[in-house]
């Protein structure tokens, strides 16, 4: 969809990110060269916000870069211009998640992106929403996922830092930005728990389900968090 602005009642509600956001492997899909489902956590949350409006800019795979200043390609040749250029100048509410594409310390261009989030949508309150835990406490080896010990300690320590870094820009932007935590409420629900908010690894369908991404069970519960986040904003008089 691209830049407009709108007269309607209700809040504008616009989502940006990348694939935790967007919902590859989510049938089905409002752009399947995005991998952006139509039960991604945003739209679900919209749907829970009476009178909304909603604009879903979030593309699988994207980088800060890619919604900052880089147009990104896709597998089947198309190519998205970047996030920030398409945003509605009269966003009520963004929701972003971003960085787990990045590489390295990425938390002085979270911090870029929000402000030029804000230039662009000045009266928007930015939602910055965690990723959920794919691998946790109960993930077992060779078993829940197809790699050994030692790399499921790795994710499971970029994670954490990535959610450091979350905090980071939320203590520093705190005026623009509400953190919605998930990382510790989906530890209970990552690989290997009773009830996984995450689809499993499988090798003959690989591109057809929410692999080591957030599945149905794991947007709903991210929506109703969101929602009730934004909720508690409102009433604060934060947004």
């Amino acid at each position: 969809m691209s830049e407009k602005e709108t007269n309607v009642s209700g809040p504008l509600i616009v989502s940006m990110g990348s694939s935790f956001a967007a919902g590859p492997g989510l049938p089905p899909f409002s752009n399947e060269a995005a991998g952006r489902s139509q039960l991604n956590y945003p739209t679900l949350f919209s749907q829970l916000v009476a009178g909304s409006r909603f604009v879903d800019l979030t593309v699988s795979g994207a980088t800060v870069a890619n919604l900052v200043d880089e147009p990104q390609g896709a597998q089947d040749g198309s190519v998205f211009a970047p996030q920030l250029d398409l945003l509605p100048r009269d966003a009520d509410v963004i929701t972003l998640t971003v960085g787990g594409n990045d590489m390295g310390y990425i938390g002085e261009r979270m911090l870029d992106l929000i402000d030029r989030i804000h230039r662009k949508a000045p009266r928007a309150r930015i939602l910055l929403v965690d990723y959920i835990q794919v691998v946790g406490p109960h993930t077992r080896p060779r078993t829940d996922v197809p790699f050994n010990q030692d790399r499921i300690d790795r994710y499971r320590s970029i994670a954490s830092d990535l959610v450091e870094i979350y905090n980071h820009i939320a203590s520093h932007r705190n005026q623009l930005v509400t953190r919605v935590e998930l990382y510790d409420l989906s530890e209970q629900h990552s690989l290997g728990c009773d009830v996984e908010w995450v689809g499993r690894f499988r090798l003959w369908d690989f591109w057809k389900t929410p692999a080591f991404h957030p599945s149905y069970l794991g947007m709903r519960a991210i929506a109703r968090e969101v929602h009730r986040v934004y909720l508690e904003t409102k009433l604060e008089g934060r947004g």
